[in-house]
C-alpha cells in the first residue's frame, strides 16, 4: 500500500471520528442541561428526538421478535396492527436496512456488553452517519485531490441539515439515506468511467476485474438504498437521467466532430442504462404512480376532496432562503425562531456560493465539450435537490450533500489555480479558504443542535404507562397525529392517527372533531373512526357522489343518532338496505373503547384543526391563539400584557377587584384606543369551579375569550378567539371538559396529558 493510499485511509477515519465526536459532544451537553425528566426509565437512555424514530424503533423490535416488520401476518403480508385503527396498515413495504443493522449490531455487542436494542438504536445514527464521509471523500479526491476531499467530506457530515438528523437519539431513515445514496452515485461514477478505459496489453484482466468490482459495488449500493428509503428511486432516477444525458451529449458531440471513437463502449453504456432502468421498474412496478403521488404531496396542498395532511408536518413546510439575518447569512445561527433557512442549514453563504460557482464551472466545461459523466451527475444532483429544498425542509439534508461536494471541489480548484499562477503562498491561501468555508458551518451546526431536544418527556410517558396498565387491549387512542408513534410504542395500544396514517379523510374528520362546537358531532366522529374507520365516508361518497354536499350531509347525520340518520338517509331516496348499512357504519355498535389524549402542547397546532376540519367550508373559522397559559400572580388592581397580534401590538388588561375580574384590550400604537378585537368573555377557573363572566361585546367574528386558571401551584392566563374557546378542543383543554357529557375525564391518570373516555351516545 503506497503512502497516498495510507493518507486517504487515515484522513477518512479522522474525519469520521470528528463527525461522531461532535455529535456525542452535543448529546452530552443537551442531556446534562435537560436532566432526568428526559431520561426514559424503561430504556435507560434519553427519549428519542422526534416521533418517526419511535415508529422505526417499534418496527425494529418487531423484526427482532417476529422476523418481519409489524406484529402479525395478514393475508400473507406483514401487518402493523397498532397504526391506523381499526384496520391497521401494511408493514410489508417497510425499508428495514437500519433495523437489520440495529438487530445484528445488538446481537454482536451482546457477546461483550448488555446493551439493549433500545440503546443500540439510540446511538446508531451517530455512528452510521459518519459513513457518508467515505464516498464523498473518495469522489472529491479523484477529481481535485486532498484539500477538496477534506472540505467536501467535512461539510457533508457536519452541515446542520444532516447533523441535526443524525445526533444520538435520532433513529430514522435520515441516518442511512445520505451514505447509501452517495455510495450508489460514487460507485456508478467508477463503473461508467471504467467503461471508458481502453484495454491495453497487460491490463485486460485488471480492467475486467475492476469493472466487475465496480459493478458489484454499484448493485450492492442500489440494494442498500432500496432497503433504506421508500422513495429510493429518486437517486436511481437521478443516476439514470445523468447517464442518459451524458450518452446523448457525448454521442452528438463526437458525431459533430465526424467520428464516433468507440461504438462498442456506447453500446455497452446504453445497455447498462436500459438494464438499470428495468431494474428500477422491477423493484417498484408502481414507480410512476408512486412518483406522481409523492410529487403531489410535496407540491400540492390538497388531496382532491380532502386536505393534504402533509402540509402540517414541520419538515414539509417551505423554508426561507436565509433565516436569522446577518448571523444566519454566515451560519453563526441556523435557526431564527421556528424558521430555518436553506443556506443556513447547508453550511452558510460561503459553501453555497462556492457550490454555485463550481456548478457554473462544470456547466461551462460541459458546453465546451469537456463532457464527463461525473460533471453531469453533480450538476443534476445540485439542481434537483436544490429545487426540492426550496419546496420543503425535508430535502435540505439531501441538497447539503451535493453542495458540500461542489463547494469542496471549488476550494480545490481555486487553491490549484493559486498554486499554478503563483499569485500568493498557496498554502496560506488554502488554510484561509478552508477555515472560512468550514468554521461557520461546523460551529453553526454544533451551536444550533444544542437546542435539539426530545419532543416528549417522562410526564407524558407516565400517562401512557397508566393507559397500558389500566385500559383493555382493545382500547383505541384518539389524538392528533403528532404523537401517534410514541403512543403506540409506549402504551402498546392502537391509534386512530399517526405519522404514517395521515390520509385526507382521517385528517379532515379528526380536525373537525376537535374544531366543532357540537359535542355530539365530535364524539360520534371519534367513535365512527374507531368502529368503521373510513368505510362510512367511502360508502357515502360511493352512494351520493364525491362532492362537498356529501360531506355536509354526513356532517348533518353525525349530529344525530343511528335511528335518525337512517330515517334521513331513506328520505334521500336510497334503499333501506343501503340506509341501514350506512347508519351502522356511521354509528358502529361494536366500536372499541376510545380514549382521547390531549397533550400539553396541542394548543400550538389548533390552527390545523380549523384549517383541516373546516376544509372547503365557506364559513371556515380561523382559530387564533394569542397567549397560551402564561404564568401570572393574581393581585388587586390591573395587570397588563403586551401581545403581537399579526403585526398589531395589543395590550391585554385584566383588573381584579374583590375577587371579580374584568378583561379588556387596548392598542399601544393608538394610545389606549380599542384594537381590532375585544374581549367578549372571561372564563375563571377557581377552586375547581368554572365561572363564565361576560365582558364587552365585540363585532361579529372578532370576539375573543380570556381563560384565567387560578387553581394549581401557578395561575395562568390564555387569550384566544372565541371560536377556539368554544370548540370541543378548547373546552377539553382549557376548561377541563366542563359542560361536556360525552367526554368523561379520567382524574386518576398521572402525567401531563389529559385523558378522556369518549362515551357512546344515547
Amino acid at each position: 500500500m503506497n503512502k497516498k493510499a495510507i493518507a486517504v485511509i487515515v484522513l477518512i477515519l479522522l474525519i469520521m471520528g470528528i463527525s461522531c465526536t461532535f455529535r456525542i459532544l452535543v448529546n452530552h451537553s443537551v442531556n446534562t442541561k435537560l436532566g432526568e425528566n428526559y431520561l426514559d426509565p424503561e430504556t435507560g437512555v434519553p427519549y428519542l428526538t422526534e416521533m418517526d424514530s419511535y415508529y422505526h424503533l417499534r418496527m425494529t423490535k418487531d423484526i427482532a421478535l417476529y422476523g418481519h416488520a409489524g406484529e402479525t401476518i395478514k393475508d400473507g403480508k406483514a401487518w402493523d396492527t397498532l397504526s391506523f385503527a381499526p384496520y391497521g396498515r401494511g408493514a410489508y413495504d417497510y425499508r428495514p436496512l437500519m433495523a437489520y443493522i440495529a438487530v445484528y449490531a445488538q446481537k454482536f455487542l451482546s457477546l461483550f456488553t448488555d446493551l439493549s436494542l433500545d440503546q443500540v438504536a439510540y446511538w446508531q445514527g451517530t455512528l452510521l452517519s459518519a459513513l457518508v464521509v467515505i464516498p464523498v471523500f473518495l469522489l472529491a479526491f479523484r477529481l481535485k485531490g486532498f484539500l477538496a476531499a477534506i472540505v467536501s467530506s467535512l461539510l457533508a457530515s457536519i452541515n446542520y441539515g444532516y447533523f441535526v438528523h443524525t445526533v444520538p437519539g435520532f433513529y430514522d431513515t435520515d441516518t442511512v439515506i445520505s451514505w447509501t445514496s452517495c455510495f450508489l452515485l460514487f460507485s456508478g461514477v467508477l463503473l461508467v468511467e471504467s467503461l471508458k478505459e481502453k484495454k491495453q496489453e497487460g491490463n485486460t484482466k485488471a480492467l475486467t476485474g475492476k469493472r466487475i468490482a465496480y459493478g458489484v459495488l454499484f448493485l450492492l449500493s442500489f440494494l442498500a438504498l432500496l432497503q433504506s428509503w421508500y422513495i429510493y428511486y429518486m437517486y436511481a432516477a437521478l443516476f439514470a437521467g445523468a447517464l442518459f444525458i451524458y450518452l446523448l451529449l457525448a454521442y452528438f458531440s463526437e458525431k459533430k466532430a465526424g467520428k464516433i471513437t468507440d461504438r462498442k463502449v456506447f453500446l455497452i453504456e446504453a445497455v447498462f442504462l436500459a438494464a438499470f432502468v428495468i431494474l428500477i421498474v422491477c423493484t417498484n412496478p408502481d414507480l410512476f404512480g408512486s412518483l406522481f403521488r409523492n410529487l403531489k404531496n410535496v407540491f400540492l396542498s390538497t388531496d382532491g376532496l380532502f386536505p393534504n395532511a402533509l402540509i402540517s408536518i414541520s419538515e414539509m413546510r417551505k423554508p426561507a432562503l436565509i433565516a436569522g439575518g446577518l448571523t444566519g447569512l454566515f451560519q453563526m445561527k441556523v435557526l431564527s425562531g421556528q424558521e430555518i433557512g436553506i443556506i443556513n442549514a447547508i453550511g452558510g453563504m460561503i459553501p453555497f456560493l462556492a457550490a454555485l460557482a463550481m456548478c457554473v464551472i462544470l456547466i461551462v466545461k460541459t458546453v465546451k465539450k469537456e463532457i464527463r459523466f461525473v460533471y453531469i451527475l453533480l450538476i443534476l444532483w445540485f439542481l434537483i435537490t436544490g429545487v426540492l429544498a426550496i419546496r420543503s425542509w425535508r430535502f435540505i439534508m439531501l441538497f447539503a450533500v451535493s453542495t458540500a461536494i461542489l463547494a469542496g471541489l471549488f476550494v480545490g480548484t481555486i487553491c490549484e489555480l493559486m498554486r499554478v499562477k503563483k499569485m500568493m503562498d498557496h498554502r496560506i491561501f488554502a488554510g484561509m479558504i478552508v477555515i472560512l468555508t468550514l468554521f461557520p458551518a461546523v460551529y453553526g451546526a454544533y451551536r444550533s443542535s444544542l437546542d435539539s431536544v426530545p419532543t416528549v418527556n417522562r410526564n407524558l410517558h407516565e400517562t401512557l404507562i397508566y393507559i397500558r396498565e389500566h385500559t383493555g387491549e382493545d382500547t383505541i387512542l384518539a389524538s392528533w397525529w403528532d404523537y401517534g408513534y410514541f403512543f403506540e410504542e409506549k402504551s402498546r395500544r392502537r391509534t386512530l392517527f399517526d405519522g404514517g396514517s395521515q390520509s385526507g379523510e382521517r385528517v379532515f374528520w379528526v380536525g373537525r372533531a376537535f374544531a366543532t362546537e357540537d359535542e355530539t358531532l365530535s364524539a360520534n366522529i371519534f367513535r365512527m373512526l374507531a368502529g368503521s374507520g373510513d368505510d362510512a365516508t367511502d360508502k357515502m361518497l360511493e352512494l351520493f357522489g364525491e362532492s362537498r354536499d356529501t360531506l355536509q350531509l354526513m356532517d348533518e347525520l353525525l349530529r344525530t343518532d343511528h335511528d335518525h340518520a337512517k330515517e334521513r338517509l331513506i328520505a334521500e331516496n336510497i334503499s333501506k338496505q343501503d340506509a341501514e348499512t350506512l347508519s351502522d357504519l356511521l354509528f358502529p355498535q361494536d366500536a372499541s373503547p376510545v380514549a382521547l389524549l390531549i397533550t400539553p402542547d396541542m394548543p400550538r397546532i389548533t390552527g390545523w384543526f380549523a384549517q383541516f376540519g373546516y376544509y372547503g367550508d365557506p364559513e371556515e373559522k380561523p382559530f387564533r391563539l394569542l397567549m397560551d397559559r402564561t404564568a401570572f400572580t393574581p393581585k388587586e388592581g390591573k395587570t397588563t400584557w403586551q401581545i403581537d397580534a399579526d403585526g398589531e401590538t395589543v395590550l391585554l388588561h385584566v383588573e381584579q377587584e374583590n375577587g371579580t375580574y374584568r378583561a379588556y384590550t387596548g392598542s399601544k400604537d393608538q394610545g389606549d384606543a380599542a384594537p381590532s378585537f375585544k374581549v367578549e368573555r372571561l372564563f375563571l377557573i377557581r377552586d375547581g369551579k368554572l365561572y363564565d363572566l361576560p365582558q364587552e361585546q365585540g363585532q361579529a367574528g372578532e370576539g375573543y375569550t380570556v381563560v384565567l386558571n387560578t387553581d394549581g401551584t401557578q395561575a395562568t392566563i390564555s387569550l384566544m378567539s372565541s371560536d377556539l374557546a368554544d370548540s370541543v378542543f378548547g373546552r377539553l383543554f382549557y376548561l377541563g371538559g366542563a359542560g361536556l357529557t360525552r367526554y368523561v375525564p379520567d382524574t386518576n391518570a398521572p402525567g401531563s396529558a389529559a385523558l378522556y373516555t369518549v362515551e357512546k351516545g344515547m
